[in-house]
This record gives structure tokens, C-alpha cells and sequence, in this order.
């Protein structure tokens, strides 16, 4: 729907101030005339979100329980300067911060943007989305994080912080039942109570369930997307002495469900036969056809899957314990941490209307994954003038996946894995403070990172099976285990390099990298924070998980760590007696050897989607966040995040010898150059502990260009047009102590069609995954 007609559809003064501004979720606590104080950890200290010196958003887990988010692509849609790109797979969320991101489907490729689950590293890309329940808040810190976070990262990092055990707190928690549309019926809660004096424990638990939210018009009656996740956490405070604390942490669970499907526009004009020109990926009211004559559909909630067994199940399963003492100089930190993880994922990769017995493009992968990590970590006294926090950090990982891509039914490379990352690091940051109101900080992270393991190829013929073919309805059939049988010279591909053997060699590459960063504080006389940094982030290099790739000659070419440089400088104050919060950022990044998978030609004759050092690319942003609280029950949340990207070289024509590049001076992928949002809510005292709130708020994200690799030519069916969400809430508390909570909502009114992830087979349609369709439920509550 264009932004346009959405203005029709709610009042013209909210929508003019969506289009300037950026929102976090309404707050859930009682209504107050002051901002809330936010104390965060994003820096490994607690400090109040208004005095770190750097651009970090947090949202209180009170917050995320009223807003009624439960899906990662809800919680990101607030925060500016970042967009969300989406795989089939609904675990897998890739996140672009600042214009940084990495499109991948592999299970061993490391995003720019990491995310961390109480402090521990969730390398693995399947399980990133899984925990957003029963959180105390979550931090959302852009630009690079090196110096104090164990995984480097160049775009960011995420937090998500478990509410813990209360010591002394007695019997507490909470309990929500969601019913909603398309058969949702969700449940979310958490007890916490005493273990005697020293003690304490808290679990939580969450249950989500959908029928699917899209109908497959390919078999009448089934639905696509279908959901039945069931996670816990339990944690087990002690605190044995005054300055000794330990924690443990178990958690996991399991999602049993289907891909998120692909949604497909023609390319073809109906009358010409030729190239459309009707290109309308904003709402696909269009008259191309694809290439069986098929009108693009433009229903937001009907779709066309190839198979009715599509599946996105995804087993993760860890735990850590961590350890706190407190001296009179220092306070010392131990995290040991396991992870693990399996995934297993057959999709329908194209959503073309050609009759559902063709099965043009489909998706195979199994996965497992097992990390460790262990963190120590000295921090000095904060009441100190000098400052400083020092540690080191070890990670180890193992995954096992196996992965093929079946075309028509006939046949597929395939490819089975074993990668192992040993990774090491020392780390230090220290600030000094020259005066009352002026202080530097310097701070570095040195690390070496291997990656070793022993890779396998083949290509499968399925006419070589038993019976000539082989069942979809079957699909460990599809895994390298069983396709290994059928292998078979590449169709259309010089044989030389791999004739009808099977591929099978093992692979090895270590690199040393740092971080760094340099800033200046300063607190003027009315209390407002100015900060100025240069922070130096890497990415660590990887190889290539596609079997294309390994038959193909181009895996043991693993690409180089990216790097960023960001300089920073930024501007947080509260005003008129805490009623007026804002945070300001302006930053500029000069991003080198950016990591991403595309297609490219290969000297073997084919095309391989591999990872490469795709070239450089500067970046110019800025940020503006700001809360506003009058007084009278009303709280307004507002922002903007601008950015201006541009390629400034080049790297894949020289890789291809010019079949293929890049064009310089174009935009980033996954880069709004608008991102915009606005919440604002109400709160209404209708007596006693009786509250009624009203919220409505909306995200705005400016046109995105969602490949590379387009041209000219193909970048019309490449970008995303602008799109506005709107959503909103009515929540009533009640009860003696207000403990009670019904909640009316829905999400995306407008049932806004985004499209946010794209590719291309050459059959005469563009592949498209979209965002939810217009969502909607109640919810009711208690606390206790």
C-alpha cells in the first residue's frame, strides 16, 4: 500500500509525525511526568541509559509484554537505522545496522550485527530470534563492538538480558494468554520465589502457536507458516556471602513448524512476451505474468508453496554459569557458557504458480551446532578516577550441516560439512577523568580466530534412484547422506575438476585481528553528555558453505576479515525536569573488504552463490531519539535515523574478470536511507488501581534496495518501495493492586505488503519473502 493512501486510513497529525520520527514500545509502568530512568549494561557497567557514550537503545521487558511482541521482526522495527531482512527459516533474523548486514541462508555464517543471551554469544544464525520472553530489557547498541564484546562485530550488537532471580523477593512473576487470528493461541509466564536466605529461583516459560498466517493457493485448505514454539529458562540465583554471587542458567525448547514462503511477481508482459515494465513490488497490483502465464497475486495473505511437508524445526538446547566477587579493588567475573542447536529445513525456494508437481526450486539443510565459551573478566572500582575494565575470552564451535537445492526433481549439488572455530582474545578499556566534566577513554581487543574442517561435494542425478525419482514427500532423501549415490558429472559444467567423483578435502585458515577505540566524554554545567569516538571494528573472514561452491573450485578461497572505521560524535541531555529525553548521533564509516554471498560466474563454467570481499563503501548517518512525557497520562516516543551509502570500490569484477561487479557509487543493500517512527500513548485513571491505555504507533522505512548485485536494468524489481506500519493497543488494568491486564491489539492495520528479501531464477518472476499480512488479537494478564 502506498504511504500515500495509509494517510487516509488515520489522522494526519500522527502520520506527519511518523514520517520525522522513531519510537520505542510504550512503557508498561503506571503513568508518571518524568522520563524513566533506564539503568543498562551495554558497556559492561550499569549505568543510566542517558549517560553512555554511545548510540544504544533499550526496551524495558514491561515494554516488550505490553506491545505484545514475541517475533524479533516486531522488536527492530522502532529502533532507527536498522532494518530487518528475513530467510525462510524463522529463526533465522539478519539484521542491518547503519547500512551493515550480511545475506546468507549458511548455519556457519557469522553476522555483522551480534546477538548475546546474558552476556553469551549466540554465534549460531537459527536460534538468534528465539528468547524474547520473560526479559528484563533489551540493548540495542550500533556501530562497531569490539573492544568489550567477545564475537567481534562491525554493525553491532544486541542484548537481550533475562529478568533473574530476586533474593528475598518471595513468591513473584506474571502469565499471559494471547488468542488471535489465524488459530494464534499463545501463552508466556514466570515464577520466581525464595530458596531459603541465600537463594532463589525463577522459571520461565513461553508457548507460541499459529495455524500459519498465508493460505496456499497451490492446495486448498492448507495454510503456510504454521508455528508451535515452546521454550524455558530456569535460573537458580545464590548469593553465599555478601560479595559472592553465583548464577546458573538453563534454557531451551523446540520449534516444530513451516518456512515463512516466498511470494513471486511476474516479469513478463502479457501482451509483448517481453520484459514488463509494470513493476509494482509495493503492492503487486500489476498486470505481469510469470512465465506460465500466471497473473502476480496481490492478496498479502495467499501464497503458492510446492509442497504441503515444508518444514523449519529447530531443537536448541544451553546453559552457563556465571560468577561475580566483589573486592575493594576490583570485582572479578567468570561466564562458561555451552550452546547447542539443530535445524532441519525443507522449503519451497521460488513461490511460482506453475503447477505444484513441477517443484522448480527447493531447499535442503540440516544442521547441528555446538559452541563453548568461557569469559573472565577484572572490573575496577567505579568510583575511581582511573577506570579500567580487563579480560580474556575463549570460544569454541563445531557444526555439522548438510545442504542441497533439488531443481525440477531431477537433481542437486549437495554438500555435507564439518566446521570447527577456535577463537582467543585479550581485551582492555580504561577511562581516566581529566576533570569533573571532561574524560577520555581508550580501549582494544586482540584476537586470533582458525577455522578448520573437512568439506564434501557431489552432484546427484535423481534419475540414477531407484524407480527413476525421488520422493518429496521424503525429504531425508535430499541430504548429501543418501544423494551421494546418485552422483553424476554437473549438468552444464566442465566435468574436469570433479568427473564423477566425490568431492572430499579438508580446509584450513587462521587470521589475526583487532579492535579498537579512542573517545572523549564531556558533561557540561547543565548536565548534558558530549562524546566524540573513533572505533576500529573486524569481522572475521569465513569460507563458503554452498556445494555449488565446492564443486565449482571456489571454496578454499575463504574471503578476508571486513573492517569498519566509525568516527562518532553524539549529544544525550534531559530537559524541563526529566519530561523531555533525546539522544542525538551523527557518524561516518569507512567500511573495507564488506563481506556478502552472491552469485558469480566461475572459471568451471557455472554460477556459484559464494562469500566474498564484495569491495569498500563509505557511510554518513544520523540518529535522533527522543521520549517526551507532559504530564496527563501521555507518553510520546519519537525519532529519525538518516543514512547516505555509497560503494566507493569495487572487487568482484576483478574476482570474475568483469562478468560480474559492482557499481560503484551505488547504495548499500538492506539501507534505508529513511527509517522513521512514532509512538504515542495514553493513559487514562479511571479510579483505584483502573487504568485504561491507548497506544498507536508506526514505523516508516524510506525505499531499500535489497541485492548488490543489481544493475540498472534489474534494480526496478530489486528495491523495496517505502512502507508505514501502524500499529496499536488497548490495554485496561485492573484488580486491587492493578495486577490484572486486558489488552485488545493488532499489528500491521493496514495490512501493509513489505517485502523484504528477493531473488531471481531467470523463469520469469522476481522471489520475494514477505513481512507478516494485518495481524490482531487479546491478551489478558496477570502479575503477581
Amino acid at each position: 500500500m502506498k504511504v500515500g493512501t495509509l494517510m487516509v486510513h488515520a489522522s494526519a497529525a500522527t502520520l506527519a509525525f511518523c514520517a520525522i520520527g522513531i519510537s520505542l514500545p510504550a512503557d508498561a509502568q503506571p503513568a508518571s511526568d518524568q522520563v524513566e530512568v533506564i539503568i543498562v549494561t551495554s558497556q559492561k557497567r550499569e549505568q543510566m541509559l542517558k549517560d553512555v557514550p554511545v548510540a544504544v537503545t533499550a526496551m524495558t521487558g514491561a515494554a516488550i509484554r505490553e506491545n505484545n511482541i514475541t517475533d524479533p521482526r516486531d522488536l527492530f522495527h522502532g529502533i532507527p537505522n536498522v532494518a530487518v531482512k528475513s530467510t525462510a527459516a524463522a529463526g533465522q533474523v539478519q539484521l542491518s545496522f547503519r547500512g551493515v548486514s550480511y545475506s546468507t541462508f549458511s548455519p556457519v555464517g557469522v553476522q555483522p550485527v551480534m546477538v548475546y543471551q546474558d552476556e553469551v554469544a549466540q554465534s549460531s544464525p537459527q536460534t538468534a530470534g528465539l528468547f524474547i520472553f520473560d526479559n528484563e530489557r533489551i540493548e540495542v547498541v550500533r556501530g562497531p563492538q569490539n573492544t568489550l564484546y567477545g564475537r567481534n562485530s562491525t554493525g553491532g550488537a544486541v542484548n537481550y538480558i533475562s529478568k533473574r532471580p530476586r533474593i528475598g523477593a518471595g513468591t513473584n512473576g506474571y502469565a499471559d494468554l494471547t488468542l488471535g487470528d489465524a488459530g494464534t493461541a499463545n501463552f508466556e509466564g514466570a515464577v520466581g520465589f525464595d530458596l531459603g536466605d541465600t537463594a532463589a529461583f525463577r522459571l520461565s516459560v513461553q508457548s507460541l502457536n499459529n495455524a500459519g498466517y498465508w493460505k496456499n493457493l497451490h492446495f486448498p485448505g492448507d495454510r503456510v507458516g504454521e508455528t508451535s514454539q515452546h521454550m524455558f529458562r530456569a535460573q537458580v540465583a545464590l548469593e553465599p556471602r555478601e560479595n559472592t554471587k553465583l548464577l546458573f542458567n538453563l534454557h531451551g525448547g523446540q520449534r516444530r513448524g513451516e518456512q515463512r514462503p516466498y511470494k513471486s511477481h511476474g516479469l513478463i508482459d502479457p501482451v509483448t512476451g517481453g520484459t514488463c515494465t509494470d513493476i509494482d513490488l509495493d503492492n503487486f497490483k500489476t498486470k505481469c505474468v510469470d512465465a506460465g502465464g500466471n497473473a502476480t497475486n496481490p492478496n498479502t495473505s495467499e501464497v503458492y508453496v510446492g509442497m504441503r511437508n515444508n518444514r523449519n524445526n529447530i531443537d536448541a538446547f544451553g546453559g552457563s554459569a556465571r560468577f561475580d566477587l566483589a573486592t575493594d579493588a576490583f570485582d572479578f567475573l567468570s561466564i562458561t557458557a555451552h550452546e547447542q542447536n539443530k535445524g532441519d529445513v525443507w522449503e519451497d525456494d521460488d513461490g511460482i504458480q506453475f503447477d505444484s508437481t513441477n517443484f522448480f526450486v527447493k531447499f535442503r539443510q540440516k544442521a547441528r551446532t555446538d559452541q563453548w565459551s568461557q569469559e573472565f573478566r577484572l572490573t575496577s572500582n567505579t568510583k575511581q578516577r582511573f577506570r579500567w575494565i580487563t579480560g580474556a575470552y575463549g570460544f569454541v564451535e563445531k557444526v555439522d550441516y548438510q545442504t542441497a537445492i533439488p531443481i525440477l526433481m531431477l537433481f542437486s549439488d549437495a554438500g555435507k560439512a564439518r566446521q570447527n572455530t577456535r577463537m582467543v582474545s585479550i581485551f582492555g578499556d580504561a577511562k581516566y577523568d581529566l576533570t569533573e566534566k571532561l574524560t577520555i577513554n581508550a580501549g582494544a581487543r586482540f584476537l586470533n580466530e582458525k577455522q578448520y574442517g573437512r568439506v564434501n561435494a557431489t552432484h546427484a542425478d535423481f534419475t540414477l534412484a531407484p524407480g527413476g525419482g525421488l520422493d518429496p514427500e521424503q525429504p531425508d532423501l535430499f541430504l548429501y547422506d543418501n544423494l551421494v549415490r546418485y552422483k553424476a558429472p554437473p549438468v552444464g559444467i566442465s566435468p574436469t575438476r570433479l568427473g564423477n567423483d566425490v568431492f572430499n578435502a579438508p580446509y584450513e585458515k587462521s587470521w589475526n585481528m583487532w579492535g579498537g577505540k579512542f573517545a572523549v566524554e564531556y558533561k557540561t554545567d547543565f548536565g548534558a553528555l558530549l562524546y566524540a569516538s573513533v572505533t576500529r571494528g573486524q569481522k572475521g573472514g569465513q569460507f563458503t558453505d554452498s556445494p555449488d561452491a565446492v564443486l565449482q573450485g571456489v571454496f578454499f578461497t575463504p574471503v578476508n576479515p571486513e573492517t569498519i572505521v566509525s568516527y562518532e560524535a553524539g549529544f544525550k541531555h534531559e530537559w524541563f525536569s526529566r519530561r523531555l529525553q533525546t539522544n542525538l548521533a551523527l557518524f561516518h564509516m569507512d567500511y573495507k573488504d564488506q563481506q556478502d554471498q552472491i552469485s558469480i560466474p566461475t572459471a568451471a563454467g557455472g554460477v556459484s552463490a559464494t562469500v566474498v570481499n564484495v569491495g569498500d563503501s563509505k557511510i554518513n548517518g544520523a540518529e535522533l531519539e527522543a521520549r517526551i512525557v507532559p504530564g496527563g497520562g501521555w507518553d510520546i516516543n519519537l525519532g529519525l535515523g538518516w543514512l547516505d551509502t555509497r560503494v566507493t570500490r569495487d572487487a568482484v569484477a576483478a574476482r570474475t574478470g568483469g562478468v560480474a561487479s559492482i557499481e560503484v557509487g551505488r547504495n548499500l543493500a538492506n539501507a534505508p536511507k529513511f527509517t522513521g517512527n512514532l509512538g504515542i500513548t495514553k493513559e487514562f485513571e479511571l479510579g483505584g488501581e483502573t487504568r485504561l491505555k491507548a497506544n498507536i504507533n508506526g514505523s516508516y522505512a524510506s525505499s531499500v534496495e535489497l541485492r548488490l548485485t543489481d544493475t540498472a536494468a534489474t534494480r526496478i524489481y530489486g528495491t523495496n518501495p517505502p512502507d508505514l506500519l501502524l500499529n496499536a493497543f488497548l490495554a485496561l488494568k485492573f484488580g486491587p493492586d492493578g495486577e490484572y491486564r486486558l489488552s485488545v491489539w493488532g499489528k500491521n492495520l493496514t495490512d501493509e505488503l513489505v517485502i523484504n528479501y528477493t531473488q531471481e531464477f531467470g523463469v520469469g518472476s522476481i522471489m520475494g519473502i514477505p513481512g507478516d499480512p494485518r495481524r490482531y488479537g487479546v491478551t489478558f494478564g496477570v502479575d503477581f
